[in-house]
């Protein structure tokens, strides 16, 4: 792609981190159908399918904005169904962030899970997992238990789960901070049916997200994430409540490969993809910001004047 030679002055660059490749839900869509957002999605699994009485609901959080809420309901019967049948080898590495869940006694509630004969994959807290703990666990996995995610009230916590074929190693992060890790006996080659988030498909009893809890920026990567990319996850979130929020009424357009503000220069920016991490922040002492070099898409660019989203 030809780059524009504007230079900004101040400027530096990080690299890229990607959306995920497999699955990717933000839960900003009405009704039963959820948008997937992700890079390569599987073939039939480009939305996927509210059951039940779960919902994508507004939470009244900035960072969140709508999530996934749950009811407490049969993690048999309410669930997103993500249309596409479980199927991981290699590294890969799942991130969400949820909120509003404190422990309410013995009943385990799944987070994640598939609906095949011999529980291939799924999520849950209590149990075998303990008070406040998330525990991943399935056939041929060496159970990663994830200490003290709950309780969960006022602010999203994010979590990210990261599996290295190359060490053979599972990570578990809560807010960019790395808190327990699992080695594996062999490389994971995990295929299953049906997989579901806020919900399983494999055992009776069991609830799926608790009443109010939320989950938000569901992501399903193909590749195992670094320590940074999982801190950029913790660290930014996407302003979902508003396309511009501003301290002063500037405006942003885009143009023929440039930001353009209203105002008499931008100074210092951030840009940041959809999942809220970091693409590049600079300072530009014009009113133009040079977005020739960057991919497709949508993001969003902060100053100290207002968070525009903008479509490249």
């Amino acid at each position: 792609m030809k780059l524009n030679l504007l230079l900004l002055a101040g400027a530096c660059f990080f690299p890229k981190a990607q959306t995920p490749e497999i699955l990717y839900y933000k839960f900003e869509d009405t009704g039963t159908t959820v948008t997937n957002l992700a890079l390569n999605p599987p073939a039939g699994a480009a939305t996927a399918s509210l059951l039940g009485s779960v919902t994508q609901s507004p939470t009244g959080d900035t960072c969140m904005g709508q999530a996934l809420t749950g009811t407490n309901a049969s993690a048999l019967t309410d669930y997103l169904s993500t249309n596409w049948n479980l199927s991981l080898s290699g590294s890969w590495s799942i991130h969400f962030k949820v909120n509003n869940y404190t422990y309410v006694g013995t009943q385990l509630n799944y987070l994640l899970g598939d609906s095949s004969t011999g529980a291939a994959f799924r999520l849950f807290t209590n149990g075998v997992a303990g008070q406040n703990n998330l525990m991943l666990r399935g056939s041929g996995i060496t159970d990663l238990t994830i200490p003290g995610v709950f309780p969960v009230t006022g602010t999203p916590k994010s979590i990210a789960i990261v599996y290295d074929n190359t060490t053979q190693q599972l990570k578990g992060y809560i807010n960019g901070t790395q808190v327990a890790t699992a080695n594996q006996a062999s490389p994971l080659v995990i295929n299953g049916n049906g997989f579901r988030v806020g919900g399983y498909g494999n055992a009776t009893a069991t609830f799926g997200l608790n009443t109010g809890m939320t989950m938000d920026e569901f992501g399903l990567f193909s590749r195992a994430l670094t320590q940074a990319e999982v801190q950029s996850l913790a660290d930014y979130c996407v302003l979902s409540t508003s396309e511009t929020v501003t301290k002063q009424k500037s405006q942003v357009t885009v143009s023929e490969g440039y930001l353009i503000t209203s105002e008499s220069k931008f100074g210092d920016y951030e840009i940041m993809d959809m999942s809220g991490r970091l693409i590049r922040k600079g300072n530009s002492r014009t009113n133009k910001v040079n977005i020739a070099d960057l991919d497709r898409g949508v993001y969003l660019i902060k100053t100290a004047e207002s968070s525009t989203r903008f479509v490249h």
